[in-house]
């Protein structure tokens, strides 16, 4: 039987079934109640999620088995709670070129970095919220994310993607 600790007194967990693959497991929670509602919780090394019904305080289950994995997906489905638990390894952040002057950019012999040709069509994440996709003619406009927001795309975002911030790109005809 899988160990599990509960936030309080409480007869909601049934049994616990598991199929565990190296940094994977799925569980199924039988519950002793129907109208069950889940909510992700994640704030230890532990996995655990939060249970609750109508008006009543969430019960807290953590699975003690299950150390430094996350729950990637919940589902209930009548009296059976499913989770999928994943192991994450966090990433570390990259960094641009720009910012650290003595990192230089290699590319595999033969191969070179990509330059857009003078006109590329620009398609940002929910561009189309904005009008996009949009032609920029780098001629005209040489700085890039000033082009986006002056054509109507968020500061905003940009600025919250940070690092991960992409657009797709693809030639524009003359």
């Amino acid at each position: 039987m899988t160990r599990i600790k509960v936030s309080k007194k409480s007869n909601l967990v049934s049994d616990v079934f598991v199929q565990q693959s190296g940094d994977l497991a799925a569980l199924e929670i039988l519950l002793n109640e129907d109208d069950i509602v889940i909510a992700a919780h994640s704030d230890s090394k532990l996995p655990s999620i939060l249970v609750g019904k109508g008006s009543e305080p969430f019960t807290k289950i953590t699975f003690l088995d299950f150390e430094g994995m996350k729950v990637w997906s919940a589902e209930i489905s009548g009296r059976i709670l499913r989770l999928c638990l994943a192991k994450f390894e966090p990433k570390p952040r990259p960094t641009k070129a720009k910012d650290n002057p003595a990192k230089k950019e290699e590319f595999p012999e033969g191969l070179s970095k990509w330059q857009p040709s003078s006109r590329m069509w620009v398609d940002p994440p929910s561009g189309w919220q904005f009008g996009f996709p949009k032609v920029w003619d780098k001629e005209k406009h040489e700085d890039f994310e000033s082009w986006l927001v002056a054509e109507g795309y968020p500061e905003r975002e940009i600025k919250r993607m940070g690092d991960y911030f992409h657009c797709r790109f693809w030639a524009a005809e003359k």
